[in-house]
């Protein structure tokens, strides 16, 4: 908990977006529970060129679940990585079951799939830890629309506007990088 104040009460979020001087309402990091010194403050439209160029450089595959007010971070989590580090985590085995019934094109363009979206209906800041022990399949799924197979830029223009749309801010976002499947989700370290 004293980690999760510390994180907060220096947050970029309220700051002068690094790129364009407008308030943020993210903070930025090249991978999960990075330095807060490392974020960078950027504002909506910012960060959505920022994770568009990120999106598009991915060479894996990922599920995204859907941005939700409440979790104080929206962070890409490798599989290999989050296996070896929660093995009896069921949203690893969730992950790689939608990624296998992943279609190969764009459910929105027609564009080559990368990514799995799913929602996040119900997710909050106290029960993500639920989803992440019991998995996506018994908790966001019952509940959201169902999963859609996305190309990376549909992805990051469903994530803007969800964004947008629910105005969550998050003291840390961090995009899939490198070539690990994994998956995004709202969350708290």
């Amino acid at each position: 908990m004293w980690r999760l104040f510390r994180r907060t009460s220096r947050s970029p979020i309220g700051r002068p977006c690094r790129l364009c001087g407008s308030p943020a309402q993210f903070g930025y990091g090249q991978h999960a529970e990075e330095a807060l010194e490392k974020l960078e403050p950027l504002c909506i439209d910012c960060l959505q060129r920022r994770i568009g160029a990120d999106y598009g450089a991915f060479k894996g595959r990922a599920v995204i679940v859907e941005p939700a007010a409440g979790p104080p971070v929206y962070v890409y989590q490798p599989l290999p990585e989050w296996k070896a580090q929660f093995p009896n985590s069921k949203v690893a085995g969730d992950v790689e079951g939608l990624l296998d019934r992943m279609s190969s094109g764009c459910e929105d363009c027609g564009e080559s799939a990368c990514f799995v979206g799913v929602g996040s209906l119900g997710l909050t800041a106290i029960n993500f830890g639920d989803v992440l022990d019991q998995g996506l399949a018994i908790t966001l799924l019952k509940n959201s629309p169902p999963p859609r197979s996305v190309c990376s830029r549909c992805c990051v223009r469903r994530i803007a506007e969800s964004l947008k749309r629910a105005g969550p801010s998050y003291i840390e976002v961090c995009s899939p990088s490198g070539t690990a499947n994994g998956f995004v989700m709202p969350m708290g370290y």
